[in-house]
């Protein structure tokens, strides 16, 4: 997003009567454009945002996306009529006036929020969040959120991480939605003018248009009542007892080196081929760049990454991604062509056996749950949908249908 120079604090002190945004486009990111302009204009102040439209944007709409943005920071359009708001054959102006003070107080997240976001966090899921975690997740442009104010405290926070895809093929990016949050205090305002629909809703029209997350069913009914998800997919458990911790005479696992750059190479070549084998699907990148941060510089949790093999060839088959979880062993992540699967879960139940452990379970998006099921597997439901988007009406919603790929290692919480 490009970065706008804004006058120095003594001279914003002063206050001024307008803003001339010339040049105004979709680089611009309009949430922390409007929290300046809050900062910069007296009441009746007066915005014009005037620029022309790129030959292509992301998301076809995103003028109209960012006047609805500005309305929620408390900036009305003044020139709604089409025959107002157009300067030449490609451009555009918009006049917007600061007109009311918002009951909540949309705000576009940084890293001095970190506090307030640690408290919210803590009253709604009862345990802390980290600064290295929270950094882990957002820093370095990894992610971004939007937080509602009243009076002063944050009451609610809607965030996401960039996450690479393959939409059937083709490489995209989602915004991964997480640490969805409403102050207990607030949930009864559960509107379409509330402090959850607010955040949501800015966060698709920046963020988006394509997101995805992991809401439990009552979070999913009420995004999907106020028009924010739509429903493309469930969650289901797999699970396997453990099985006996004798050698196989096919395969063998070893621990991947994390600091090899054979491994390395390793894991890219088994991640495209299990690219090739989904390009009807969608599927979260999942090359070593992406593993190496998800799994060895997770903050908190350690996890076990085993490279499968042939036992006698050294061909490799398949990388594995396990946790010990209690007397169980969760798989998180497999890197592999799908054809090796059976011979992964092999190993992952011998070595869920070798630690004396009971049982080997995996998360999988239901459509793609049958693989692991004829490993001998049990499926058993859980609470947890998969929506997509559908806040900007993008046209390519509808081909997640059914079409994820994704295990447990794919969310923010496991």
């Amino acid at each position: 997003m490009d970065q706008i120079g804004w006058p120095a604090a003594e001279d914003a002190a002063k206050g001024f009567g307008a803003a001339i945004l010339q040049g105004f486009s979709n680089r611009i990111h309009p949430l922390a454009l409007f929290n300046q302009l809050d900062r910069l204009l007296p009441m009746d102040g007066v915005v014009v945002l005037d620029g022309e439209y790129p030959l292509a944007a992301r998301m076809p709409h995103w003028l109209d996306h960012a006047v609805a943005i500005g309305a929620r920071c408390g900036f009305d359009e003044q020139s709604p009529e089409p025959d107002e708001v157009l300067n030449a054959d490609s451009g555009f102006v918009r006049v917007l006036r600061k007109s009311v003070v918002p009951r909540w107080q949309i705000r576009h997240v940084i890293s001095d929020d970190f506090s307030n976001i640690a408290t919210l966090f803590h009253e709604v899921f009862g345990h802390p969040l980290s600064r290295d975690l929270w950094v882990w997740k957002y820093g370095q442009g990894r992610g971004n959120a939007a937080t509602a104010a009243r009076n002063g405290v944050t009451i609610a926070h809607y965030g996401g991480m960039y996450r690479d895809i393959l939409l059937c093929g083709t490489p995209e990016w989602a915004f991964q939605i997480c640490d969805v949050m409403v102050h207990p205090e607030e949930r009864g305002v559960m509107t379409r003018k509330g402090p959850f629909l607010l955040t949501a809703a800015t966060s698709a029209e920046i963020y988006g248009p394509l997101g995805f997350g992991f809401p439990n069913a009552r979070a999913m009914l009420v995004a999907e009542k106020m028009g924010l998800y739509a429903e493309v997919g469930q969650l289901v458990s797999v699970t396997w007892p453990s099985s006996a911790p004798g050698y196989r005479w096919r395969t063998r696992a070893r621990a991947l080196n994390a600091h090899n750059e054979s491994d390395h190479a390793t894991v890219d070549a088994l991640w495209v081929t299990m690219a090739q084998d989904l390009q009807q699907d969608v599927v979260g990148v999942r090359d070593w760049n992406y593993l190496e941060h998800r799994y060895v510089h997770h903050p908190h949790n350690h996890y076990e990454l085993l490279m499968v093999t042939m036992r006698w060839s050294g061909e490799p088959l398949g990388l594995l991604v396990l946790r010990r979880v209690e007397n169980a062993c969760e798989l998180l992540d497999v890197v592999a062509p799908l054809k090796n699967i059976p011979l992964l879960i092999d190993q992952a139940r011998r070595v869920t056996g070798l630690w004396g452990l009971a049982s080997l379970y995996c998360w999988i998006t239901k459509n793609q749950a049958q693989r692991f099921i004829d490993c001998g597997g049990k499926e058993e439901a859980i609470n947890i949908s998969i929506p997509t988007s559908c806040w900007t009406d993008d046209p390519r919603a509808h081909l997640f249908k059914n079409r994820w790929w994704l295990m447990a290692g794919d969310t923010d919480f496991r």
